[in-house]
């Protein structure tokens, strides 16, 4: 039982489950006889009516994309929002170098992919896939060196991701819409400035009318156009902050919600969109070989050089400054386990190919892939090489 629990309380285990899940859709989605179980359980379909109103009518994929995912960016939303208030981010000295380094981090890897992809039209929608990184695999692999890694070096990380997705997040609300009903969005917005109104001027403090609400919102922008996950980010940005009588209700939100989406929504959202078919895709790489390198050459090359480079240039302006405990190759070596998309990159592969077409579906099968690929080999890289570059900074420590 103690071993269990040691388990469950290290950082590295969320991404060991994020693994073992994506391991085993792959390996159910090529065993000809559980192939056709995982496809039924993928295309099951969940209704939720009351009455003659249907409010929930969605596959169990897209059950898990569109409504579970949401829980996910309310979590990810209140952790950027008390970064900025109360953490690395709520002041220019401690946000501008992770804010540079993030800035390369996205900027870089989708100038990269579109250097490979620019000649295929279709293929450009999934410029933003190397973009984002996944905080919790990314901190995982860094906390697997315990007492090697700098606090300053962690946090710097931390706080790259957190802008980082961020960043994510900003991309998938401007691009990532498609036609609009405004009808559904303006209801949505009147119900987001209701939550508004309730935190700023009426000190509301109880979290069951941002829930429904929040849940409001939610419908409205599923049949909006706009991505129903960007009304649980703005429904964590939105609830209460502060502290009454010793409670905060956002920190009450993130830590009911944080256990049920780091073991059991991220693990089923790897189980749901990580099984491929070999098979189907085997014959198809040589025709999607510029899709295969962009991914991995924009996650596993543009990550560091664009961590690396914006921070370098911005520092030696005098707009940012490294920690001083940080060495300029640790902060290449940050990058690299940046690559580590998963989560976000394969969540960006699933709104950029709608999967309307057999190439659409090809596509998204082949991005998975190459997401999963490129992020173990960025995981193994990145370990191996910073610890082996935190060895030597500590021997020229104990030297000195």
């Amino acid at each position: 039982m103690r071993k269990f629990k040691h388990f469950f309380s290290n950082e590295a285990a969320g991404g060991i489950v994020l693994i073992i899940c994506a391991a085993l859709a792959l390996i159910v989605a090529n065993i000809p006889s559980l192939q056709a179980i995982y496809n039924k359980f993928l295309h099951f379909y969940i209704d939720v009516s009351i009455g003659s109103f249907s409010f929930i009518h969605l596959s169990f994929e897209h059950f898990v994309n569109d409504a579970l995912m949401a829980i996910f960016f309310i979590t990810v939303a209140i952790e950027i929002k008390h970064e900025m208030l109360h953490g690395h981010l709520s002041t220019f000295k401690q946000a501008s170098f992770p804010f540079f380094g993030a800035l390369g981090g996205m900027v870089v890897p989708i100038l990269i992919y579109f250097a490979i992809t620019f000649h295929d039209p279709a293929l450009i929608h999934g410029a933003a896939i190397p973009m984002a990184t996944d905080i919790a695999f990314a901190i995982g692999v860094l906390s697997l060196l315990g007492k090697l890694v700098p606090p300053a070096m962690k946090v710097f990380l931390l706080a790259l991701a957190v802008i980082d997705d961020l960043g994510a997040i900003i991309v998938i609300a401007i691009f990532y819409t498609t036609d609009l009903s405004f009808t559904h969005l303006g209801i949505g917005v009147l119900a987001l400035v209701a939550m508004f109104v309730l935190n700023r001027y009426l000190n509301v403090r109880a979290i069951t009318p941002y829930a429904l609400l929040g849940i409001i919102t939610w419908y409205c922008f599923l049949h909006s156009g706009v991505h129903a996950t960007i009304a649980g980010v703005l429904t964590g940005f939105l609830l209460p902050n502060r502290d009454i009588n010793g409670v905060n209700p956002s920190n009450s939100v993130l830590t009911y919600f944080s256990p049920y989406v780091k073991w059991l929504i991220i693990p089923i959202f790897a189980f749901v969109n990580s099984g491929v078919s070999l098979g189907d895709v085997s014959n198809a790489i040589g025709d999607n070989l510029h899709l295969i390198l962009g991914i991995f050459a924009g996650l596993f090359i543009g990550k560091p050089v664009g961590v690396f480079l914006f921070t370098y240039v911005a520092s030696k302006l005098g707009i940012t400054q490294k920690p001083q405990s940080m060495t300029w190759d640790m902060t290449f070596f940050v990058g690299i386990i940046c690559g580590i998309g998963f989560t976000m990159s394969i969540f960006i592969v699933n709104l950029s190919f709608p999967g309307v077409t057999m190439e659409e579906r090809t596509h998204i099968d082949i991005a998975r892939l190459s997401i999963l690929g490129t992020s173990t080999i960025a995981a193994v890289v990145g370990l191996v090489l910073t610890r082996w570059n935190l060895l030597k900074h500590n021997k020229k420590l104990n030297k000195a």
